[in-house]
């Protein structure tokens, strides 16, 4: 029996080795041998293998990347307040304002990129691989393990799929899905883990140009002084709030056309997802080598031939059903591949214009980090000039409102950027088919989504800052009213993807 005990690859630093297409199969004996696995990676060949290493690094280190680079912004923060001797010195000790944002940008996200790619370095977790968990070179070994396949993926705790658009044409990938599927019933709808091989390129793209538009806040906040204003007048407190605040739109004015161009492929790959599995037919699925056809098309058969097959040891001598069976059953197949295993897809990675929350924050992390130079670098001036102009009381109240106002930006207006233009983008796909027309009208209303963002989050902080400052009743109920639509929208956009 193959199955008490299987062939399975640590998390090590050959991931590259292992996916490449033409590297050597001689690994297989030198692996340790297990009860279980903690994944089972379900992957289509045809995947270029960097695009494949980048889904794994987003899968098994993303987290860590983020918790790293915070830990060490926080602590580098902290480093430069007990150096400088108390939080409103730091304006005073920072030679400019780009030394502040060294420390407290390039460095964390120095750190981030750094586990980003080679946090698995630590990973414990245990993968059944392909290429290396079967034998490539002793044929009659290898027949055996692809028929032993539904016992090596039901001895999986969780299967994670590295989809690309050739994903769902492959059969092979197919049915691992089904078979870890039905073997895990109920709990495979959280236990199957989709990782779009686009999605790290989407991240990373998202984060580079976020550091680049960081930059250019402080290029342009530092040389643009706040406005002058009556303090006497909750109007013209507003306007200069509101100006002050402007800065982060144009500096992710030209970031917002560039884009556009991811979205656009987010939509597109996502879609075809969705559709490929909506439609999926066994008989269309195609093979890299014609003779697994025979092996697969029998396993299915018998998988299949009652909706409840058990997955055991046994599974390999159970004669086959009767031919005049065999379309049933395969449209058996073809309809648990539509419905319960398109229900969990939809249930782990939601419509094509949703996205999560965690990855919209994750790709506005530069800016997070950026806050710091302004709330300690008191936005390039001394802090007892910059609270006056700005109309607080006290250096304190200044510091500690210019904190809250950059939280709330931060963690509730600008990830709305994403979903946001995803709906645009779709409505634009969807009801115009000349290619060049959904371009230019998808870079510019992708402009008007930063624009429309950008400025409400200066309208919304803006009617804060005076409610505080002036404690007017009337303002503080016009920000609370902003407030609740803001959190509304923040619900409507990623109620389905969390």
């Amino acid at each position: 029996s193959l199955a008490p005990r299987i062939a399975v690859n640590h998390c090590d630093g050959s991931e590259s080795e292992l996916l490449e297409e033409g590297s050597q199969e001689t690994s297989c004996d030198s692996l340790i041998n297990v009860t279980e696995v903690d994944f089972f990676i379900s992957h289509s060949w045809r995947c270029p293998s960097w695009m494949k290493v980048c889904a794994l690094c987003h899968f098994l280190n993303l987290d860590a990347a983020v918790y790293s680079a915070t830990v060490v912004w926080i602590s580098t923060a902290l480093i430069l307040i007990l150096r400088a001797g108390s939080v409103s010195e730091i304006a005073h000790s920072a030679q400019t304002i780009f030394e502040l944002h060294r420390a407290v940008v390039y460095w964390p996200m120095t750190v981030f990129f750094l586990v980003f790619f080679l946090g698995h370095l630590r990973c414990e977790k245990r993968f059944w691989f392909d290429r290396t968990c079967v034998n490539q070179e002793d044929p009659q070994l290898k027949a055996r393990t692809l028929q032993a396949l539904p016992l090596f993926v039901a001895h999986s705790n969780e299967m994670l799929v590295l989809w690309d658009p050739s994903y769902l044409e492959r059969l092979w990938c197919n049915y691992e899905l089904a078979v870890f599927a039905k073997s895990s019933g109920d709990a495979a709808v959280t236990a199957v883990k989709f990782v779009p091989v686009w999605l790290p390129i989407w991240t990373l793209s998202a984060i580079a140009m976020d550091i680049v538009s960081s930059f250019l806040i402080d290029l342009v906040g530092t040389s643009t002084p706040p406005p002058a204003f009556d303090k006497n007048s909750d109007v013209q407190l507003f306007l200069a709030t509101f100006v002050f605040w402007c800065p982060p739109c144009l500096a992710y004015l030209f970031p917002s056309i560039l884009s556009f161009l991811v979205h656009f492929r987010k939509l597109k790959h996502h879609g075809h997802l969705l559709d490929k599995m909506a439609t999926f037919d066994f008989r269309s699925a195609q093979f890299k080598l014609e003779g697994d056809r025979t092996v697969i098309r029998q396993q299915v058969l018998r998988l299949f031939e009652t909706e409840q097959r058990p997955i055991d040891e046994k599974m390999s001598n159970v004669s086959p059903p009767d031919i005049h069976k065999e379309d049933e059953i395969i449209d058996r197949f073809n309809a648990y591949v539509r419905g319960p295993l398109h229900d969990s897809l939809m249930c782990s990675m939601g419509r094509e214009t949703d996205i999560s929350w965690k990855l919209c924050a994750v790709s506005f992390l530069p800016l997070m980090f950026n806050s710091m130079v302004s709330i300690l670098g008191c936005d390039g001036f001394e802090c007892e000039i910059s609270a006056r102009q700005q109309g607080y009381a006290s250096v304190q109240q200044y510091m500690g409102m210019n904190a809250a106002m950059w939280a709330m930006a931060c963690l509730l207006c600008y990830p709305s950027v994403h979903p946001l233009t995803l709906r645009v983008l779709h409505i634009i796909t969807t009801g115009i088919e000349t290619p060049s027309l959904q371009m230019f009208l998808g870079a510019v209303c992708a402009l008007l989504v930063y624009v429309y963002v950008f400025f409400s989050t200066s309208a919304i902080l803006s009617l804060l800052v005076v409610s505080v400052t002036t404690f007017s009743l009337p303002w503080f109920a016009g920000f609370v009213v902003c407030f609740t639509l803001l959190l509304l929208q923040t619900w409507t956009l990623f109620r389905h993807h969390g």
